[in-house]
């Protein structure tokens, strides 16, 4: 199985300070972000020139909360409370789709093909097909503990389908 450079935390930490705003620290973590339904997990779905989904970046529920309010300078309150809701509000949903789609340029600078965003769903929702293929059996994968400053600890991973091997 070929290897592939996932990024690294500081470049995730950089990327993610720069975007929000807000000092963001970045580790790897040692257990792996879990898909599940409640409280629900947001997965980007990337796709090649093909129109074929390669990459996925998730992120668990307080990553949507903090990071989509963050972006859009929506109090940590704010967020807190979203989070213990546990349901996204649509302001969290527009903003963390914001954050997926500039995302992309983490997985671009990997030296893979390029990607671009395609959507995003969560884990309460229809997963598609591919995604779940990825999901199961990525031909990598990194997953780290973010914490965005003032808002609080966060999960994410990046799932690199085998079709990047090629």
């Amino acid at each position: 199985m070929a290897t592939y450079p996932m990024p690294l935390p500081a470049d995730i930490a950089k990327f993610y300070h720069g975007l929000l705003g807000k000092k963001t620290e970045v580790k790897k973590a040692t257990q792996a972000l879990q898909i599940l339904p409640k409280p629900p997990v947001v997965i980007g779905y990337y796709i090649d020139d093909q129109t074929q989904i390669v990459g996925l970046i998730l992120g668990d529920f307080a990553f949507a909360c903090f990071s989509g309010s963050a972006l859009a300078l929506v109090p940590p309150k704010v967020a807190s409370d979203a989070l213990k809701s546990g349901e996204p509000n649509d302001g969290i949903l527009e903003n963390v789709h914001e954050v997926m789609n500039v995302s992309a340029a983490l997985i671009n600078n990997m030296g893979a093909k390029h990607l671009k965003l395609n959507g995003i769903t969560l884990s309460n929702k229809e997963i598609q097909e591919k995604a779940q293929t990825i999901i199961a059996k990525p031909a990598a994968r990194a997953d780290f503990d973010v914490n965005i400053d003032g808002y609080g600890a966060c999960k994410m991973a990046f799932l690199l389908g085998s079709e990047l091997a090629k």
